[in-house]
């Protein structure tokens, strides 16, 4: 009986060994599936950039689906906590679950400014600037620039002109 005894636990630690490969299997494929998911989110959520590899297009990571938006439609971007708004010529709004920052390093090589650390300004609609201290939109709103970005909308615009 000893001898059954010894082989049943041997097949026993067996079908354990083979379950925990089977698990481990599983989880690698779960983590797979998820690092295959996150870079087709990320794939979606990068630009449609033209020749000259400046960006025409972003998709926008909305409630459930992703929204094309031509980045000469967006007015300016406020940052809401860890969120982004983006306002459209359109009177369009959307709400997306990316810092600011994150868009402010695509945004760079277009003609958008950060005039404080909570709004991102595209120039293409600007009307006017006052005393380097505010810019005003075509939609006749004023956006503060801040004390530390006053000197950087001087050498902004001097150097796109």
């Amino acid at each position: 009986m000893t001898k059954e005894l010894a082989v049943i636990i041997v097949q026993i630690n067996n079908q354990i060994e083979v379950s925990l490969k089977k698990l481990m299997t599983i989880k690698q494929l779960q983590q797979l599936f998820s690092q295959e998911a996150t870079f087709t989110t990320d794939l979606l959520e990068n630009f449609i950039l033209s020749n000259d590899n400046i960006l025409e297009k972003i998709f926008l990571h909305v409630n459930d689906s992703y929204i094309s938006l031509e980045i000469d439609s967006i007015i300016k971007c406020e940052a809401s906590g860890n969120y982004t708004k983006f306002y459209t010529d359109e009177g369009k709004e959307y709400l997306v679950s990316k810092p600011l920052k994150y868009y402010d390093n695509f945004f760079s090589k277009k003609y958008f400014f950060r005039a404080s650390r909570s709004t991102l300004v595209n120039m293409k609609f600007v009307q006017s600037i006052y005393k380097k201290e505010a810019i005003i939109l075509s939609t006749g709103e004023k956006i503060i620039v801040s004390s530390r970005n006053k000197n950087k909308l001087l050498s902004f615009i001097l150097d796109r002109t």
